[in-house]
């Protein structure tokens, strides 16, 4: 139960994470569109406007899939360990995040004012895009198989990207300052939280790398070492 509940707080982590960044990658797609649109004011509307478009649809839901796995990649490769439900939950979240996306990169497709007006092949694009949308959600599905058969047979290998605390020793002459292996998940779990407000917050990128540098910077030093380890022992 207890690796179930650390898992669930991974999933959680993840799935805000990729909340709070897909208004900016809409917003860029969005954007995207916008500009196919006034190519039509030299070229007119076309077959040429509504494939542009579709291909433009294909690789944003292919980006917003790949994103998803990646995420929930990150923050469940910490946890060491896979039951059935949580490889259940897993396709269950990428699947409910992927509907939400894919939903909203295809509706501002339907709601297209000068794509409205092309008929069958309106039609056509739809359908085009329904079955990527299918077949992206068959791939990644087969993903997270793969990536939990893969956690199953490392469980002692130590999980990749982000910030993680290990066995973390700082030494000096008076004292020795130890966050032990056992509290990797729980750290894991509130840097991924303060990312993800980092993430959504309305600041610049260069503020936003510049905040999760001075997090880094933080988080390595000794007394803060201390004070997080003490915590957590209780």
């Amino acid at each position: 139960m207890k690796n179930e509940s650390q898992s669930d707080v991974f999933i959680s982590t993840a799935a805000q994470i990729i909340k709070a960044t897909f208004p900016r990658q809409f917003d860029l797609y969005i954007s995207e569109r916008k500009q196919l649109v006034y190519e039509t004011v030299s070229r007119g509307v076309g077959s040429w406007y509504l494939n542009r478009g579709c291909d433009i649809g294909e690789k944003w839901l292919e980006q917003q899939a790949t994103f998803i796995f990646d995420t929930l990649e990150k923050n469940v490769t910490v946890s060491h360990s896979v039951s059935p439900e949580l490889h259940l939950r897993l396709k269950e979240t990428f699947l409910q995040l992927f509907n939400e996306q894919s939903a909203a990169i295809v509706d501002a497709f339907s709601n297209d004012n000068v794509a409205r007006n092309a008929g069958a092949w309106k039609s056509s694009t739809m359908i085009r895009l329904q079955n990527r949308h299918t077949q992206l959600i068959s791939e990644n599905h087969a993903r997270i198989d793969l990536l939990c058969r893969r956690i199953m047979n490392e469980p002692n290998k130590q999980p990749q990207g982000g910030l993680h605390i290990g066995s973390l020793s700082v030494t000096g002459p008076n004292s020795t300052v130890q966050v032990g292996s056992h509290n990797i998940q729980q750290i894991n779990a509130t840097m991924q939280q303060i990312d993800a407000a980092i993430d959504a917050s309305q600041a610049s990128v260069q503020e936003k790398t510049e905040a999760k540098s001075l997090l880094k910077k933080v988080m390595e030093n000794r007394l803060v070492a201390s004070a997080i380890s003490g915590i957590l022992s209780g």
